[in-house]
């Protein structure tokens, strides 16, 4: 099958001048498995001079072991950001947008008869909330049609103080380690990616944004790393991973490490948290450093994929993904009926090639890593 390079791989052969391309003929990076083709996946430059093997896989590596380390190592393509929903953080214990909508809708009301959202409402009154400031707060979310507390609390910038506090409220008792370690999901599938003990050559994964509060893949990250690494090479593993910005747009539950990795309950905790928490007027947009940063890394890279994403209009509109033909290539998660596939697609122009096989984040992920893997052995074969 003749191959067709396509101006996403023109824009990574600008980049990387030598890289030999790998693609099959379409709009987009398609592969070839069983005889049938998926565009929802991006793919993998292959070089073939072992001088390249900071930015791509080398077809020269003759030990086993490196080999199977490279494949493993490259599962995105150079320059790639990762764009984080809630959905990438459900499976460490957090929860969608809709369901934290709906918890802290419980933890307001006065007629919940569960002894934890009755605790939580009485923590709120010992925090210095009224009764009728928490009566109209609850009132006003749960008769709002907003799906998400953050969409809800852009339109009601007269409940941000409370509505902060009871986002940190109902986040940051779940910042626990029982669900982060063990080798579960897809944060060491992102770990093994980054590369860390490679000091010297810089990682495919050239930023991560995120729209979620919590602070697990941070700390994740940071101890894996601690643990797996001693000495010289723990230092330029830090050095590495620092280099690498996670932005927290909507802000995050407290400055990571100062405060803890671990279920905060008490009242100055929370406030802690809280106070980490920004919702942007679109009259703020443009001022906003954190997506201006994000603008920035999206700019620069090649290839953006969304994970465990809700597809906000908003928030898509917020991000500012070029549309030319020098944009970079976007990809993502979804779980969607045909129309809303439709309808965010349409926000990117129909630039974004979504999955449709609606799997989870660490499924994409292995799907990912599989068809890179594959793709490799058939060009070094």
């Amino acid at each position: 099958m003749e191959n067709v390079v396509v101006p996403v791989v023109q824009r990574i052969e600008r980049r990387f001048p030598k890289a030999k391309t790998a693609f099959l003929p379409g709009s987009a990076r398609i592969y070839q498995s069983k005889n049938r083709y998926d565009s929802s996946l991006p793919q993998l430059p292959l070089h073939d001079s072992p001088s390249k093997t900071a930015h791509v896989v080398s077809r020269r590596i003759t030990p086993n072991t490196q080999r199977r380390r490279e494949i493993i190592i490259m599962i995105f393509p150079p320059s790639t950001v990762l764009i984080l929903g809630a959905g990438a953080s459900t499976p460490y214990g957090f929860p969608l947008g809709i369901e934290l909508k709906r918890t802290i809708t419980s933890n307001t009301s006065t007629g919940n008869t569960n002894n934890i959202t009755r605790a939580n409402r009485e923590q709120l009154l010992d925090a210095g909330y009224t009764e009728s400031e928490i009566h109209e707060f609850h009132t006003a979310l749960e008769r709002s049609n907003h799906l998400t507390i953050d969409a809800f609390l852009e339109d009601r910038p007269s409940h941000r103080g409370l509505g902060a506090f009871a986002i940190a409220q109902a986040l940051m008792p779940l910042e626990s380690e029982d669900k982060l370690f063990g080798g579960t999901d897809w944060y060491p599938k992102l770990f093994n990616a980054l590369n860390l003990k490679a000091a010297d050559s810089p990682s495919h994964v050239s930023g991560i944004i995120t729209f979620n509060y919590d602070r697990s893949l941070e700390h994740y990250l940071a101890e894996t790393t601690r643990w797996r690494f001693e000495g010289n090479i723990k230092e330029a593993a830090f050095a590495k991973l620092n280099r690498i910005p996670v932005i927290h747009v909507h802000g995050a539950l407290g400055f990571y490490p100062d405060l803890p990795y671990e279920p905060h309950n008490s009242i100055d905790d929370i406030k802690s948290g809280a106070s980490g928490i920004k919702i942007i007027d679109d009259c703020d947009l443009d001022d906003a450093a954190e997506f201006k940063q994000a603008r920035a890394l999206i700019e620069s890279a090649s290839v953006v994929i969304f994970l465990g994403f809700g597809y906000d209009q908003r928030s898509i509109r917020r991000l500012d993904i070029p549309k030319n033909d020098s944009a970079p290539a976007v990809f993502g998660t979804a779980r969607l009926d045909p129309q809303r596939t439709q309808e965010v697609s349409a926000l990117f122009a129909n630039r974004i090639k979504l999955d449709t096989q609606w799997c989870s984040v660490d499924a994409y992920l292995l799907r990912l890593q599989q068809t890179n893997q594959g793709l490799e052995s058939r060009t070094r074969a």
